[in-house]
């Protein structure tokens, strides 16, 4: 009896893990310190290791104050390879988040960006294999994150748009929306793309939004 194994490639893809910073990495709350951006970028770095063909970098655009800065670098070159790494300091201009992704996405190589917010959690690897079947199939991909509130519950939250997997051919027109104020940055990214490919969007298993005060920018 011949068994046959097949393997799935990736393809020759490279993620680009596109992020906008700015006083994530610590944030102080009623005497403690959230470590959102810790936090996030040790759970990705997790489900990466379970994917050893696939070819990655990430890509930081940091509004950070010098001090924050060098914190932010010492962080994430203790976790990742310096080779899979571009991080970029703008401490004079006016932050935006859509702004920041921007500027990641023109320091970019991969042929899949992935833009995250930097209080997400990767519990599992699902939400990035999902993420390039998408893309690989020249869609997009908006995955509905499950919110984790103050009390420690939490619900799926379809209203949320800020995390998305793109191919980046498909991104040469279309650009984020550079605003001071929050809001509707995602909403119109969304709508751009539905323009131009199709969206897919489902409740990935072990992908969370970590609980922050509401008034927490970027």
């Amino acid at each position: 009896m011949i068994i046959k194994i097949y393997v799935i490639k990736m393809n020759n893809t490279k993620i680009s893990f596109c992020f906008t910073h700015l006083n994530r990495l610590n944030f102080p709350h009623e005497g403690e310190s959230l470590p959102l951006f810790k936090n996030c970028l040790s759970t990705l770095k997790n489900c990466l290791d379970t994917l050893p063909e696939l070819e990655y970098e990430i890509v930081i655009s940091s509004f950070d104050t010098e001090e924050i800065y060098t914190q932010l670098n010492n962080f994430v070159y203790s976790v990742f390879p310096s080779s899979n790494v571009t991080l970029t300091h703008h401490p004079t201009e006016d932050f935006t988040r859509g702004g920041g992704r921007q500027i990641a996405y023109e320091n970019s190589t991969g042929n899949t960006i992935a833009f995250i917010d930097a209080d997400m959690l990767f519990m599992r690897p699902y939400v990035i294999q999902k993420g390039l079947e998408i893309t690989n199939r020249g869609y997009a991909y908006f995955p509905i994150c499950f919110t984790i509130f103050s009390t420690g519950d939490g619900k799926w939250r379809p209203t949320g748009k800020g995390n998305c997997f793109v191919p980046k051919k498909t991104l040469k027109d279309i650009q984020w929306l550079s605003k001071k104020s929050w809001g509707q940055e995602d909403d119109k990214f969304m709508d751009d793309l539905h323009t131009i490919t199709s969206v897919f969007r489902n409740n990935p298993p072990g992908w969370y939004h970590q609980y922050h005060p509401s008034s927490v920018i970027a």
